[in-house]
């Protein structure tokens, strides 16, 4: 059994392609893994399965009042893919915070 998310890889990691002899069962966590919920209340956290995609998790943070500082670049990607392929992303400074000094224009 291997998990299946959007298949944005390009590792054939799922199936080979052309073989017609692979025993695999996918689970495709979008259709089965994709559930979240708000965890407590003081501290609140967020539970967020495998499948849910990066834009459904972000609205749900945002329509909840919480958020993250980074973040990939949203699209056809799983909190799984992007967990399993180490994702990373960037973020611009608060406007009331100052960007750090390798950043600043010389002055």
């Amino acid at each position: 059994m291997r998990a299946q998310g959007f298949r944005h890889g390009w590792a054939p990691l799922t199936v080979m392609s052309g073989d017609a002899s692979a025993r695999v069962v996918l689970l495709d966590t979008r259709a089965h893994m994709a559930r979240l919920g708000v965890v407590g209340s003081v501290p609140a956290a967020v539970r967020a399965q495998t499948g849910v995609s990066v834009d459904a998790l972000l609205q749900f943070l945002e329509d909840n009042g919480f958020g993250v500082t980074n973040t990939p670049a949203a699209g056809d990607q799983t909190l799984g893919g992007v967990l399993a392929i180490n994702g990373h992303g960037s973020s611009v400074p608060r406007p009331t915070r100052c960007a750090p000094a390798a950043t600043r224009s010389a002055r």
